[in-house]
């Protein structure tokens, strides 16, 4: 191991950013450690637009912002750009019934 106290942590898409930066310079990097890591970008490209899609029902606008992504590589950052855009246009679906569950569980503020 390095003599080095930097922890590279990478969650989601930072997985991808902080593999790069470790595999780049390893001798500054003490550490690596992924959370949610990122498998896959077609993966997950495809597997957004299969979701949206599904919620797609009478969207016709919706419908024709995917139909216009389809001819792209799901392997490109373009098109994954894209779909999260599309995404985060839509807001999150929250599941309400489970806030309400996992409330309780969280640890009081101080």
């Amino acid at each position: 191991m390095p003599d080095a106290t930097i922890v590279a942590l990478g969650h989601s898409f930072g997985s991808i950013v902080a593999t790069e930066m470790v595999r780049r310079a390893l001798e500054h990097f003490g550490a690596y450690v992924g959370t949610g890591q990122f498998v896959s970008i077609a993966g997950t490209v495809d597997a957004q637009i299969a979701y949206l899609r599904e919620r797609a029902a009478g969207d016709a606008q919706l419908i024709a912002q995917l139909d216009e992504l389809a001819p792209l590589d799901s392997q490109i950052l373009e098109k994954f750009g894209a779909v999260n855009r599309l995404l985060a246009s839509r807001g999150p679906a929250v599941d309400i019934a489970f806030m309400r569950r996992l409330q309780p569980r969280a640890a009081p503020r101080l």
